[in-house]
């Protein structure tokens, strides 16, 4: 160990250098000093700087000490001894008689208006090998040689035939001890100094001390308002995150529901974004909400799944995951095209959802117009055709592609529909050229190959029903197959029907509409998908009790329209760490109180975020994120896990991969067996055939040859 007591050299009322805080860092040279301490070797450096303030009436007798000792009586011998040798020294004839030069004032610090202090600056080192603590100890005694100026500072003890007696010293190392581990002050005579001389040494380390050595603050951001809801189980509150009071406290808040419409999280992969729109997932789940949560990569649901299967919640439980393999894994069958609960008016909306969902997935946008014709003539056909048919052979998007290429089957389709629609394919469809449906069937094909989308998409009867979902408080769980234009496809897909079915609420009451919470984990790739539908969920929705929780790594990979609608309507923003040009455009909707680089530096699981409270929006505050591990342990069994799965069965009738795959590819057989065995009687004989189909035996109009 080494020691070291610094005091004034010179005289006190001679001041140390004035050192600026700008452009550079006073503590810039401290820093580089102890650049070298490791503390794997045990090595510390403390440097202990105590003050203890001079009252008014001491500074006053300082300042007239050192101008009496100082001033009078040896200014006046300089001043005579000046004018003695100017009257006598020679002069050229007609020159003028040299002018005496005025005596500079002697300086005197005490003269001032500012705070002075006794000073006590006490420097040990230590270090478990022989000689670095001294080298460390002349260091950064070397680092306060930035203040010397009129005065400095030196090390305390005298030197006697090349021997330091300082604090060292075996007689008195002991009392330094003391009083460094005790904190008594014993400031040493004329130890004087002002506020300004010992300003920088009162200040942390700013960003522009450049050492890796300093404990950086990671940015200022202001405390929490008071009016954040501290948070209660049954008081109506989500859990938000836990804030730091001014008292050094840590306390758990939480934001009103009524107020969470929609909200928008950004921020590093890893950094707890998705972690806590989890919990608040969860938390919204079991406090009676519904709940669709589009997870892409199924991690979200194996993490909420052993917090969410307490008996009374898994009968809402839904999962559809679509990242499964083998033909005994089950699925839920989801059949765009079935007509179950349907009538003739809604055919034109069943339409329009498929067809949008692949032009925007495939980017048809108004260039690809005869793809798009062929497509609705087609699903219009088909429609037409499941109303008719019963519904365990209802046809698929799978039948598109043989409507359109086997004429024999498409002729046998013909006969049942009606004349307006057969026309098109007996006077336009055969105009066309041999590939011109290939642009609608290639993709179809291309999901064909999919064993898990084929059996998702290709069964007849449907029961995963996201509007059935939303009026009954469900909890779902969609998880997609990750990347590649298939993926697109059944995302475009999903996010469509999302918007279709929140806006099918028109038909009840305002306030008999029950809130659902929509998160979307990855929003750029679902964006890419849904082509500015998301926009229109976050500017529509809100009427029809849909709220749209929204994260992402960065905001600038959002599609201008996406990204402009989820900044204007949200009422939750927050963000973890950052890279520069995401932090930047937050920062901008933080109106600058957050600097881009205090963004870029939020520690892993810590969030800057602003609220809505009361109709107002709130100042950004910082937030540490929630643990879904930590927020629900008591809720936590996995053991249930095989009778959620079994629950998850029933809810949503899921049937074994294999088992549709083999009805699928008999499908096109079934339908033309289901049309020859119901035969139609001549129109005259039966009347008019009925508008819907609900199973066997439905009469089939008579093809338009044989009316008599």
């Amino acid at each position: 160990m080494a020691r070291a007591e610094l005091v004034l050299a010179r005289p006190a009322h001679l001041a140390l250098k004035a050192l600026p805080l700008r452009p550079d860092d006073p503590l810039q040279a401290l820093a580089n000093a102890l650049g070298d301490v490791r503390p794997d070797l045990g090595e510390k450096v403390d440097v202990c700087l105590d003050l203890i303030p001079l009252t008014p009436a001491r500074i006053r007798h300082l300042a007239r000490e050192t101008a009496k000792s100082e001033g009078t009586v040896g200014r006046a011998l300089v001043e005579a001894a000046g004018e003695i040798v100017g009257e006598f020294a020679p002069t050229a004839r007609g020159a003028r008689r040299p002018a005496v030069r005025a005596v500079a004032p002697v300086p005197n610090k005490f003269a001032t208006d500012e705070p002075v202090f006794a000073v006590q600056l006490l420097i040990r080192c230590r270090s478990e090998i022989p000689g670095r603590a001294e080298a460390h100890l002349r260091s950064v005694i070397g680092a306060f040689d930035v203040y010397r100026g009129d005065n400095y500072w030196r090390a305390r003890g005298p030197r006697v035939l090349g021997w330091h007696f300082g604090a060292d010293t075996v007689l008195i190392r002991r009392l330094f001890d003391r009083r460094f581990d005790t904190g008594l002050a014993k400031p040493r005579s004329r130890s004087y100094v002002t506020a300004s001389e010992v300003a920088a040494l009162l200040k942390p380390p700013s960003g522009r001390c450049l050492s890796p050595v300093i404990a950086r603050s990671r940015g200022w951001v202001m405390p929490a308002p008071r009016e954040i809801p501290r948070y209660k189980p049954g008081a109506g509150l989500v859990r938000l995150g836990y804030v730091t009071d001014l008292n050094g406290e840590d306390r758990l808040v939480g934001v009103p529901v009524r107020e969470l419409l929609f909200s928008a999280r950004f921020g590093k992969a890893g950094f707890g974004k998705t972690e806590e729109a989890l919990a608040q997932a969860i938390e919204i789940a079991r406090l009676g909400g519904g709940v669709w949560f589009l997870d892409p990569h199924a991690d979200g649901w194996k993490r909420a799944k052993p917090y969410l299967s307490d008996p009374e919640l898994r009968n809402r439980l839904w999962e559809i995951n679509l990242d499964v393999r083998g033909r005994d894994k089950r699925l839920p069958g989801w059949n765009p095209l079935s007509m179950q609960g349907f009538s003739e008016e809604d055919i034109e909306d069943r339409v329009d959802a498929v067809v949008t969902s692949f032009a925007t997935a495939l980017g048809w946008g108004d260039s690809a117009p005869r793809a798009k014709s062929i497509l609705t003539k087609a699903c219009e056909a088909l429609c037409y055709l499941a109303m008719r048919l019963p519904a365990e052979c209802a046809p698929t998007i799978f039948q598109i592609p043989t409507l359109l290429d086997d004429d024999s089957w498409r002729d046998e389709v013909l006969r049942v529909l009606k004349p307006s629609i057969r026309r098109y394919w007996t006077d336009s469809f055969t105009k066309l050229a041999p590939d011109a449906t290939t642009v609608v069937t290639n993709i179809i094909n291309r999901l064909r190959t999919s064993p898990t989308l084929s059996a998702f998409l290709g069964s007849s009867v449907t029961t995963y029903n996201v509007r059935r979902a939303m009026d009954t408080g469900k909890i779902v769980f969609v998880c997609t197959t990750g990347t590649g234009e298939t993926n697109k496809l059944i995302t475009s897909f999903m996010i469509y029907d999302l918007f279709r079915a929140g806006r099918s609420r028109a038909d009840t009451p305002v306030d008999q509409r029950r809130r659902c919470d929509a998160f979307v984990d990855e929003l750029a790739a679902v964006d890419g998908a849904s082509r500015g539908y998301l926009a229109a969920i976050l500017e529509q929705l809100r009427k029809y009790r849909v709220a749209l929780h929204a994260m992402n790594q960065m905001p600038d990979r959002l599609a201008p329209e996406t990204r402009r609608a989820l900044l204007q309507n949200q009422s939750l923003l927050m963000t973890s760490a950052a890279a520069i040009d995401g932090a930047r455009t937050v920062a901008r909707e933080y109106g600058g109180l957050v600097q881009p680089a205090t963004i870029t530096e939020l520690e892993q699981f810590h969030h800057v975020v602003t609220v809505t409270l009361g109709g107002q929006r709130t100042t950004p505050f910082k937030i540490r994120g929630l643990h879904v591990d930590d927020e629900f342990a008591d809720y936590f069994h996995p053991e249930w896990n095989d009778d959620v799965d079994r629950c998850l069965d029933r809810n949503l009738t899921r049937r074994p991969i294999g088992e549709v795959l083999d009805e699928l590819e008999d499908l096109d057989a079934r339908i033309l067996h289901a049309l020859r065995g119901n035969q139609p009687t001549p129109r005259s004989r039966r009347g008019r055939p009925p508008s819907r189909g609900s199973g066997a035996g439905v009469e089939l109009p008579a093809p338009e040859s044989t009316v008599e």
